[in-house]
């Protein structure tokens, strides 16, 4: 079995658009931990309206590649615009794998770092990935 790890976030309904992702991946996988969901500001333009963040851990049979698909299948039902940076329905972001690091994003946000703090085999960010190592995958 894979462990994944996936950041939730959304500030256009957020509420409904988190709760729609929570059933799906609670349904599909094996639910390891949820962290809190909090309100966080919109990085890069202040004017838009929070987000709603959110982290889960799940257990898989699934392969990375298969993963990360379904969740950008689910962005797409949550009406999500690619073409747009704000506002967003539903960003669903692959982090951690297998204990590896797969995002930079973990090095910008509070809340990731928090709890990752609280998992009981933490995955060593030193030793996995370096944010000026990474290059974001075009989707």
């Amino acid at each position: 079995m894979n462990r994944a790890m996936i950041v939730l976030g959304s500030n256009l309904n957020p509420e409904t658009h988190i709760q729609k992702a929570k059933d799906l991946i609670s349904k599909t996988h094996k639910v390891l931990k949820w962290s809190a969901f909090e309100k966080t500001p919109a990085i890069g333009d202040p004017t838009q309206s929070d987000f709603l963040n959110g982290i889960v851990l799940i257990e898989t049979s699934w392969t990375q590649e298969k993963l990360r698909v379904w969740l950008k299948e689910i962005e797409d039902q949550e009406g999500r615009n690619r073409q747009q940076k704000f506002p967003v329905s539903l960003d669903l972001d692959l982090i951690l794998w297998n204990n590896k690091m797969r995002s930079h994003t973990v090095y910008k946000k509070n809340f990731l770092k928090a709890f990752l703090h609280h998992l009981p085999n933490k995955p060593d960010l030193s030793a996995n990935l370096h944010p000026e190592r990474v290059k974001k995958k075009q989707v």
